[in-house]
């Protein structure tokens, strides 16, 4: 039998993986271009980075594991396009 703690649990996880999911664009876009990782609002994804740690520490406390693994999830998409946004600000543009 399917418990409602259970149930709870499996729509955190698929709402989790859509949320990370949704963010996966992004990332491809800014791996695969300097010009637009500059593009990218440093400022907002280090907000999300610190939201998202911040719901960890929620989820661990609650002992939700669904909100704690896909926050870490969303934290490190995040935080690789935050960092490919502040590697690029830091180099010199190429020429048109």
């Amino acid at each position: 039998m399917i418990t409602p703690s259970f149930l709870i649990e499996a729509i955190g996880f698929l709402a989790g993986s859509l949320a990370a999911l949704s963010g996966l664009p992004r990332l491809r876009e800014a791996m695969a271009s300097s010009a637009v990782a500059r593009g990218e609002n440093t400022t907002r994804n280090a907000m999300l980075v610190a939201a998202n740690l911040l719901w960890i520490v929620v989820g661990s406390a609650q002992g939700l594991p669904s909100l704690t693994i896909m926050c870490a999830v969303s934290a490190a998409l995040n935080g690789t396009v935050l960092i490919l946004a502040l590697r690029a600000k830091r180099l010199p543009e190429s020429p048109s």
